[in-house]
């Protein structure tokens, strides 16, 4: 009796039986799990979530003032609707507001601790205090 013929292999298990055959498998599973409860989770994310988007808020403000700084600076302020004079002090006290704003979003972006491995190790001593 004839003996079967070897089944015919499709390209895709073709190719994957030549990568296979000179390739090392590394293998890096070792993972840290943290257990905790859910409302306790979400307390520690309120507690961080200002601490984590502060470090963004400067944006409007400086571009807020780059706005107002370029206007003073380029612009020539006419009689429409009101005094040029009157546009000229509107777009300086804005000048100034948000130049004021700015260095107070910029410091406290700066100043702000908070990040995500802070978030992270805050979650994991609430999950240590669950366990013991």
């Amino acid at each position: 009796m004839p003996a079967d013929p070897p089944p015919k292999l499709t390209f895709d298990e073709k190719v994957n039986e030549q990568i296979t055959q000179g390739s090392t498998t590394h293998w890096n599973l070792a993972q840290e799990v943290i257990i905790t409860n859910e409302d306790k989770l979400r307390l520690c994310i309120l507690k961080h979530i200002d601490s984590l988007t502060v470090r963004a808020s400067w944006v409007a403000p400086v571009s807020l003032f780059v706005t107002f700084a370029t206007v003073l600076t380029t612009a020539k302020f006419r009689l429409f609707v009101l005094p040029a004079a009157t546009w000229r002090a509107v777009f300086v006290l804005g000048t100034v507001l948000t130049f004021l704003w700015s260095v107070y979003a910029v410091r406290r972006a700066y100043g702000a601790k908070a990040d995500i491995d802070t978030l992270v190790g805050d979650i994991k001593l609430i999950a240590k205090r669950d366990g013991e």
